[in-house]
């Protein structure tokens, strides 16, 4: 079958298009180092690749995550280690007023101060923050949770976050739950007791003061309460942390994993990229060259 002359001069317009094209194609690549710029360039690629990327957000998400549970879960350790000293210092005094009656009044108002002392540093650190957030007053952030007196101001909130896909973490510690304990001993069928961190203080310094031996006595257990609630509370912490960081070290496997398969995917080559670009001028070069042969001027375009 015989192809006429226009039907030559189409294909080799088509090929010098398409080189020119891919050309094109190639140079972009060459500019911003990407296999794909468009949906159409490979779809099944592109869709896995906007899948990891997906994925790597979602990755950055959880670290962001875990680095405010890791934050508030160490201040909140930091602020119960100095409780705990807060205590000890607390019950050794209520110890050797126990066993010194005959202190004078003169140094026992000193002994109070120095109480005094303690309590305000223990009322700062119930009220410490990370940034502008509480980390004791539960879901009420924003405001101190403990007022002077030591009436709670907080709630029970309790904050959980994702840490990793399907793995959450509860980060803070309501302050109630420090500083105002459930008392087993005292426990009865029709009423809850309770060891309240501030008003101990507050009849420990009254006792002390007034030399009430028996009081000072009774506060001894009282602050052994107060002591164990906070070791228990901090190895819970600990645990957690424990926890966090193997969580942590797994997903930023995976992360790395994650972006290496999106750069190899999505990443073009640069030296592959230059070589295919020498490779293709000069076919563009050739579809030029050729068609000057195919495409030879006739009696009737100098007739033009």
């Amino acid at each position: 079958m015989r192809i006429s002359e226009n039907t030559y001069h189409s294909r080799i317009q088509e090929n010098i298009a398409q080189s020119k094209e891919k050309l094109g194609q190639l140079q972009l690549q060459l500019s911003n180092l990407k296999k794909f710029n468009t949906l159409s360039d490979c779809p099944s690629n592109v869709f896995k690749l906007l899948e990891l990327k997906t994925e790597q957000f979602k990755g950055e998400q959880f670290q962001m995550n875990a680095h405010l549970a890791y934050n508030f879960l160490t201040h909140t350790d930091h602020t119960l280690a100095s409780l705990s000293e807060i205590l000890i210092q607390a019950k050794e005094i209520a110890i050797s007023q126990a066993n010194a009656p005959t202190f004078q009044l003169s140094t026992r108002s000193l002994i109070v101060e120095e109480l005094n002392q303690l309590l305000n540093q223990a009322l700062s650190l119930a009220n410490l923050r990370i940034g502008d957030r509480y980390i004791l007053g539960g879901f009420k952030t924003q405001s101190p949770p403990f007022q002077t007196d030591g009436t709670y101001c907080g709630d029970q909130g309790l904050m959980n976050l994702e840490i990793s896909n399907g793995i959450f973490i509860i980060i803070n510690i309501p302050g109630s739950e420090i500083f105002n304990v459930l008392n087993c001993q005292k426990d009865t069928e029709n009423e809850i007791q309770k060891v309240n961190f501030f008003e101990i203080f507050e009849i420990l310094k009254t006792a002390i003061f007034n030399g009430e031996w028996k009081v000072i006595r009774d506060c001894l257990d009282d602050l052994e309460i107060l002591y164990h609630q906070i070791i228990a509370t901090r190895a819970k912490i600990g645990s957690k942390l424990q926890n966090l960081n193997a969580t942590c070290q797994t997903e930023k496997r995976q992360c790395l994993t994650q972006a290496a398969l999106a750069a190899s995917l999505g990443e073009a080559d640069l030296a592959h990229v230059v070589s295919e670009i020498g490779k293709e001028e000069a076919t563009f070069h050739s579809a030029l060259a050729s068609s000057k042969k195919f495409i030879q001027p006739h009696f009737i375009d100098f007739l033009k």
